[in-house]
């Protein structure tokens, strides 16, 4: 254990209670106490003072123009020992008042090290749920070796007085198309809600309109066509003016997650983050397209966040918006499945070949090692 603030005092530990040696006269020091650390007042040094003068604190507080009430507040800590009193001290005591200042100041110091230890230690499992190392893979947050350390940069990062607070939803009130909901996918979650937080913050936008996202839709579209990336900070452009700030946060493995969306209360701003989880132009598309859908329907103003009923929704209207349903269903029963056929049939939809070849792979049309190869993949 290390003992703070020790060059005032000579101090001994025994039986886990503290005790001042004074003139071989044994007196219990109150103090504060982690595991690693003990933070000693500054009374403990006056009261010291005050033994060796053998006066007792009715007259120490006469002297120092003081309440009883205060004096003892300030021998056990819990009040400050301010500069004003530092001055006192020093005219009635004849010790510096610089010595009681820095006192005062390691006492402080000292004493927060005592408190951070002890709430790192009560939220040991709050600070083991959340993957710390993927977000340090993430750039998300420094290595550090000490739990303490990682309480401290988790608290950073998500903006809380301490991790706790983050069980309370009305926090990050988020809607996530993800693939599972085990405790630790909700905290893998809420680790990317707040990146995307942070870092739409320097995305400026316009106010929302539903009505220009909804023409939006449909400017977007041609974009499914893209092998490449490189059409990411068009459509961020794109959804920016219609209020939107899209956000590209990186994959978490525990998360299951591939896309979210949320309304920030703080800035009011509207959010969707997308990941590149599994790369395949398709999953993207629709991803995106699934968490406008949660936009339109008002999904993000829903405390609880979107229900079962709302993701199958969105679902249905994210695939709408991308494929017509009633032409889809005469391509499937009419024409053999060819990528010739597939291709034409995108084309008459104004889409990327990727999507029908997903959306024949998801409703079992195609086997999933078909036509894969015609299926690009994005990279960041």
């Amino acid at each position: 254990m290390k003992l703070l603030g020790g060059d005032a005092l000579e101090i001994t530990y025994k039986s886990k209670k503290l005790e001042k040696v004074c003139e071989d006269k044994k007196i219990a020091v109150k103090i504060m106490e982690s595991k690693s650390y003990m933070a000693v007042p500054p009374g403990e040094s006056i009261r010291e003072q005050l033994d060796i003068r053998n006066m007792n604190q009715k007259e120490f507080a006469l002297r120092m123009n003081m309440s009883e009430k205060h004096v003892s507040n300030l021998l056990n800590g819990k009040v400050s020992l301010t500069n004003d009193v530092a001055n006192r001290l020093e005219r009635v005591l004849g010790v510096p008042a610089r010595f009681w200042n820095r006192l005062e100041s390691l006492y402080r110091e000292d004493l927060a090290k005592v408190e951070t230890e002890n709430l790192a230690d009560k939220e040991i499992n709050f600070i083991n749920s959340f993957p710390y190392n993927d977000m340090v893979k993430a750039e998300m947050v420094e290595k550090a070796v000490s739990h303490i350390d990682k309480h401290i940069n988790l608290c950073q990062f998500f903006e809380v007085a301490n991790l706790s607070l983050l069980d309370d939803m009305r926090l990050l009130p988020i809607v996530c198309r993800q693939l599972g909901d085990t405790d630790k996918a909700m905290r893998a979650k809420l680790v990317i809600a707040q990146y995307a937080k942070l870092q739409a913050r320097d995305i400026s936008l316009c106010r929302y309109s539903k009505e220009k996202l909804l023409a939006c839709i449909a400017f977007l579209k041609q974009f499914t066509k893209c092998e490449t990336f490189s059409f990411f900070e068009e459509v961020r452009t794109a959804l920016s003016e219609c209020g939107i700030a899209l956000v590209l946060v990186p994959h978490i493995p525990s998360s299951f997650l591939q896309g979210l969306s949320f309304i920030d209360d703080a800035s009011q701003k509207i959010i969707v983050g997308i990941s590149l989880r599994q790369k395949r132009a398709d999953i993207f598309w629709f991803t995106l397209f699934h968490e406008l859908i949660h936009i339109i329907e008002g999904d993000i103003y829903k405390v609880d966040g979107a229900c079962n009923d709302d993701e199958q929704k969105a679902d249905s209207l994210a695939s709408s918006c991308l494929i017509d349903g009633v032409a889809y269903k005469k391509f499937i029963n009419k024409i053999p499945i060819n990528i010739d056929t597939i291709q034409a049939f995108a084309d008459t939809q104004g889409i990327g070949v990727a999507l029908v070849i997903g959306r024949l792979q998801k409703d079992k049309i195609i086997g999933y090692n078909q036509f894969n190869t015609y299926i690009s993949t994005y990279t960041a």
